[in-house]
């Protein structure tokens, strides 16, 4: 989302959509109706192993966990404790309701950074927590719950209390989506640049979305994180003088765009998806691209890129922004169904696995916009990729709630940005993995480490490529880590 930021830092954006509605004139009773909500955001690694601040480039109205701000105090009733469907409603009646659909719809949102934690956020919570209380919570115990109230009727007008659960880091408990700015609100930041990131998210026609003190076109979160990314580069072999790009994470990567300037030099590569190294049965002697069963990219050695793949201005933008902005909108956008979605909703019960990824063009103009100059225009060898909606859910747990004339459709795109990779390092920084491996001399092994702390990336990376190919063990890894992330 940031245009500017530094570190391994997350960018959420949460913008709900009402869908239009459907009515058949054979519908009997009344369902629930598609609330669609599209996430965005942008992982970010500098693989040159430089930090910087994590808050640079935020506006002064955004709190973080450095001026968390008074939290807002908890509502009379949050919106996953509003009354469920029964499935018995008297007098059912479908309303019809233009482009925008129904006003003032109630959403609670949960978030939590499974891997790292919340920096950054907007508008205001109910309730933030700190990385300490996080890691101190234990998960709801539903199954005790449900089996205590299970059997208590449902009286009218009355609440049932739900348990909150403590592991996430930032909650709202009752926010309200509104065709227009609700009275007395304004949108904070005007004197910000036209091309300032904050502004450019307000552009998609998204509901606007408040607190009761604060509005906004969106959700804003956005945390630190020590997750290492998924892609790795193997060096050339004596049968391959090619590089080699593989994924060796545990979900699909996506939509990979290969981006390399130099002065005026530029070119671009692009592979659809990138599955996962299958673990191999046995220690595999070669690298990578000597087995077959491992998809990977292949890349050249730019020093000695040939003028004939060097790209024109032209056809390096429809291969880079054009080709991001179609993948993110290519293919159909869920608006609902002829009858409308499931019955007996419960407002306690948060959407399922996310499957989809889909942006609006806009939404996927404006993301291109931001991050058009990280993205496309930096110098050296850049990787760009589409995470699995999967892995997100997994990453950054989400849980969102609406009312019972609602349900949730949720699409979530993170991309992954990888910066300053430095090509010429990958032979020397991956013998050295695997020396470190074989090293018996304390000495030595800290001496490996020292040397690889600029490449820390790059070397975890090969790690838990060797970790697959049996080439170490999950001790030896977990040991490189845990000696890499430490200060000297």
């Amino acid at each position: 989302m940031r245009k500017h930021f530094r570190g391994l830092l997350w960018v959420g954006l949460a913008v709900a959509v009402v869908a239009i509605t459907a009515q058949s004139a054979a519908a009997a009773s009344w369902v629930a109706q598609p609330l669609t909500v599209h996430e965005w955001g942008v992982n970010e690694f500098d693989w040159s192993g430089r930090l910087g601040d994590p808050l640079e480039g935020l506006p002064a109205f955004i709190y973080t966990d450095k001026s968390p701000g008074k939290s807002l105090p908890a509502p009379a009733q949050k919106v996953k404790a509003l009354p469920p469907d029964s499935g018995c409603r008297a007098k059912p009646i479908l309303y019809f309701y233009p482009s925008g659909g129904r006003d003032n719809v109630p959403v609670g949102v949960e978030v939590r950074f499974a891997f790292g934690y919340v920096n950054a956020w907007w508008p205001q919570v109910n309730v933030y927590r700190t990385p300490k209380q996080v890691a101190a919570a234990k998960p709801v115990d539903w199954v005790t719950w449900r089996k205590k109230h299970s059997q208590l009727p449902f009286a009218r007008g009355k609440t049932l209390e739900i348990p909150d659960d403590k592991r996430f880091e930032l909650v709202w408990y009752d926010l309200k989506l509104t065709k227009k700015l609700p009275k007395g609100l304004s949108l904070p930041g005007t004197k910000l640049p036209k091309d300032h990131w904050v502004k450019l998210a307000r552009q998609p026609d998204s509901r606007y979305v408040s607190n009761g003190k604060q509005v906004e076109k969106y959700l804003f979160y956005e945390g630190a994180t020590r997750e290492v990314p998924a892609v790795t580069i193997l060096p050339p072999n004596q049968l391959d003088k090619r590089y080699h790009i593989v994924n060796t994470g545990e979900f699909p990567i996506y939509d990979v765009l290969v981006i390399y300037r130099d002065k005026d030099r530029q070119w671009t590569k692009y592979m659809a998806v990138l599955p996962p190294v299958p673990a191999a049965k046995k220690r595999i002697p070669g690298w990578g691209h000597d087995v077959r069963q491992i998809t990977s990219l292949p890349i050249p050695d730019f020093a000695k890129l040939p003028a004939d793949k060097v790209m024109g201005d032209e056809e390096f933008r429809r291969r880079t922004s054009g080709r991001l902005v179609e993948a993110l909108t290519i293919g159909g956008h869920y608006t609902g169904t002829l009858y409308g979605g499931p019955y007996l909703r419960d407002p306690a019960a948060p959407q399922p696995p996310t499957k989809m990824h889909h942006l609006f063009k806009a939404e996927a103009e404006a993301l291109e916009k931001i991050w058009r100059k990280d993205f496309f225009q930096s110098g050296g060898l850049t990787i760009v990729y589409r995470e699995s909606p999967a892995y997100l859910d997994k990453a950054m747990p989400l849980n969102i709630y609406t009312d019972m004339h609602h349900y949730i459709k949720l699409s979530r795109c993170g991309l992954v940005l990888n910066r300053n990779i430095q090509l010429s390092a990958v032979g020397t920084v991956n013998s050295k993995v695997g020396a470190f491996s074989r090293e018996k001399d304390p000495k030595k092994a800290a001496a490996i480490i020292d040397s690889l702390r600029t490449h820390r990336l790059m070397a975890l990376g090969f790690a838990r490529y060797m970790v697959k190919q049996h080439g170490i063990t999950k001790q030896q890894f977990n040991q490189l880590r845990e000696k890499l992330d430490k200060s000297k």
